[in-house]
């Protein structure tokens, strides 16, 4: 009989949390789809649904036992990423303040909790007209006046989220410094002042966005608008390089960012650094050590989605191996785009977790304000917060991700009840980078040619339809991985951002038809979100793209490089809300022109200025543009003021 590891100590696999049971086999077309194994210990391993199998204890998988599929899925913390999904929505949940009452405890408009909005004769406006001192009823620093018609006493209510503040008017001068890729040393120049009022700003200005964005963004969350019929949206990584902060501790922080956004609308649904300030690395550790976490199984530790001292370890020393081995081997010419993709693929399997690409260095450090988490588990809680922030209406949603497998298992994990029903689908985009721009005219060249011919055939056949057309051609040209058994078709109209593109739909069904997967296919891009991470390389400068790539960098000071994580957070959080609500897009197919260059060309022209929207315009989510000022001037509602602490008595 097998001997069984950790038996007694911890179930098979984790046990749901709060509805979230994410291991189960990945692949759609398995019976096992979305089905756990069972979590308790059964002899044999080898029968069931699933089998347990892993060469290191601590890094368990399970494997699905369906003839036909046989793939191997890593075990994960089903509680950690709900924590995750916490932390990430927790802007969503913002209570807001309690209705303004009579500070006086012993009155009985403050027993009975009546608000000023009442009016009277429970309050009345205290002012000029009442003998008062103030004009129109108001504070100096602008705050309304009342008087209770109970006990007759006077307070103020605070009307203005600039209050108490001495420079009220540097908030928008920093937040264009911001956004602008000003430097931060510029920045304390320019506003004359030192580094702690400008980061007291920085602090005041994120939190303005994220109470902002609550307001706006929980239209979505309660259904209050219209649900979307069809989106198609656009998820990637991106990766950022931080100095380090002590001089005798010369290592890099390398931190990701996951972002997804709507290639129709530019609209920026959440960009997520996987990072959590509120974790306290000494605190972690500690309690690891304590509580012997490490002798546990990875997915069965309480703090398994962060980067420990034990996690990053083990992935230097794996990852200096594996340098030494790839310098003895011979340099690998890969002609084709197949080519990479297969060699790709073939590196995923052999990972002990197919789902994390993530790996740490000797020249990388961890951070130590606040801890690093997993990128696979970022991505799980960044699909289920999508998933929630789209509400429970909502038509069909169109996913293209990057070649990443920890993406594509945790958007057919979060989605799953809506990928069974046919409501979501999931396409991988490889998109080869680093062309020349005559290449790239090439290609567009030769793929407007094809379309030419196509016309030419069926005069009577509208653009897209022969692009459909052209689709279903193309798709006889599908090649596979030789690994994981997807098959890659080539984009055959190709754009000068996305000029070489090979697409692989991962939901697909049998009944699904070759026009059908044609349409699919065609709306493939990811060029919603490469579009905001390339405004965030050129607005933020402590987050412009390096001299050398993240990957291979080694110990290398940057400029203007960023040496706080939080910062980094809060700079894509404010940007984000700048870039949806307040920037005015110059180009979107709703509203473009065409005109005819001096060849007879058919061009694009920009948008008139009075025409221009917003991101959050074209998603339908607002109504108007909004200006900095706005944001920074925002408060709740009237029902929702409180009272400040400098109440004084009749």
């Amino acid at each position: 009989m097998p001997k069984i590891s950790n038996r007694g100590l911890v179930p098979r696999v984790p046990l749901e949390y709060e509805g979230i049971q994410v291991n189960y086999c990945k692949n759609v077309e398995c019976k096992n789809y979305g089905v756990p194994p069972d979590t308790e210990y059964k002899y044999p391993l080898t029968g069931g649904k699933y089998h347990k199998c892993s060469g290191e204890k601590k890094a368990t998988s399970i494997k699905c036992m369906e003839p036909d599929c046989g793939r191997t899925n890593p075990i994960k913390n089903n509680e950690e990423i709900y924590r995750e999904i916490t932390r990430l929505a927790e802007y969503l949940k913002v209570n807001p303040l309690p209705p303004a009452v009579c500070p006086n405890q012993e009155c009985q408009n403050h027993k009975d909790g009546k608000p000023v909005t009442d009016g009277p004769p429970a309050y009345v406006r205290y002012g000029k007209s009442n003998g008062g001192k103030t004009k129109d009823g108001r504070t100096r620093g602008g705050s309304l006046r009342y008087k209770c018609g109970v006990c007759k006493r006077l307070f103020s209510v605070n009307m203005r989220s600039t209050y108490r503040q001495k420079k009220p008017s540097m908030n928008e001068t920093i937040f264009l410094e911001l956004i602008n890729k000003g430097p931060f040393q510029r920045i304390f120049d320019r506003a004359k002042t030192g580094g702690g009022t400008v980061y007291g700003k920085i602090d005041f200005i994120y939190d303005q966005c994220l109470a902002f964005a609550a307001e706006q963004e929980r239209k979505l969350v309660d259904g209050s608008r219209v649900g979307f019929h069809r989106l198609y949206l656009s998820t990637d990584m991106q990766e950022y390089v931080l100095n380090w902060r002590r001089e005798y501790a010369n290592h890099n922080i390398k931190l990701t960012a996951i972002g997804t956004a709507d290639n129709d609308s530019g609209f920026v649904f959440g960009i997520h650094l996987n990072v959590d300030p509120g974790g306290d690395p000494v605190e972690v550790q500690r309690y690891i050590v304590d509580n012997k976490e490490n002798d546990k199984p990875e997915a069965f530790r309480k703090f398994a989605r962060y980067w420990t001292l034990d996690n990053y370890r083990k992935s230097a020393i794996a990852a200096s191996k594996r340098a030494k081995k790839s310098r003895k081997g011979k340099a690998m010419v890969i002609p084709t785009p197949m080519g990479e993709i297969r060699l790709k693929a073939r590196k995923a399997g052999k990972r002990y977790n197919v789902e994390s690409s993530e790996e740490m260095a000797s020249y990388l450090a961890l951070p130590i304000d606040g801890m690093q988490v997993h990128r696979d588990y970022l991505a799980y809680a960044h699909f289920y917060f999508l998933k929630q922030l789209l509400g429970p209406v909502f038509g069909k949603v169109r996913f293209t991700t990057d070649y990443d497998s920890g993406l594509r298992a945790a958007c057919l994990t979060a989605f799953l009840d809506e990928i069974q029903a046919g409501k979501v689908d999931h396409i991988y985009a490889w998109i080869k980078a680093g062309m020349p721009k005559g290449v790239k005219l090439s290609l567009v060249n030769e793929g407007t040619k094809e379309l030419r011919a196509i016309k030419r055939e069926h005069p009577k056949m509208d653009e897209y339809k022969a692009k459909t057309l052209l689709m279903i051609r193309w798709m006889r040209k599908k090649q596979p991985d030789l690994f994981w058994g997807d098959w890659w078709i080539p984009h055959p109209k190709p754009k000068m951002n996305e000029p070489l593109k090979m697409m692989s739909i991962q939901t697909f069904r049998k009944k699904t038809g070759a026009r059908h997967l044609a349409n699919i296919l065609l709306h493939a891009s990811l060029a919603g979100v490469n579009r905001f991470f390339n405004v965030v390389r050129r607005r933020i400068s402590p987050l412009e793209r390096p001299t050398s790539s993240a990957s291979t960098m080694h110990r290398e000071y940057l400029q203007y490089g960023p040496y706080s994580t939080t910062n980094v957070m809060k700079l894509l959080e404010i940007l984000r809300v700048y870039y949806n609500y307040v920037f005015l897009i110059k180009e979107n197919w709703r509203d473009q022109r065409w005109g005819l260059n001096r060849k007879g060309e058919k061009v694009k022209k920009i948008i008139p200025k009075k025409m221009r929207k917003t991101a959050a315009m074209y998603l339908g989510l607002c109504d108007r543009p909004y200006t900095i000022g706005e944001i920074m001037n925002f408060t709740p509602s009237t029902e929702s003021i409180s009272v400040q602490e400098n109440a004084v008595s009749a």
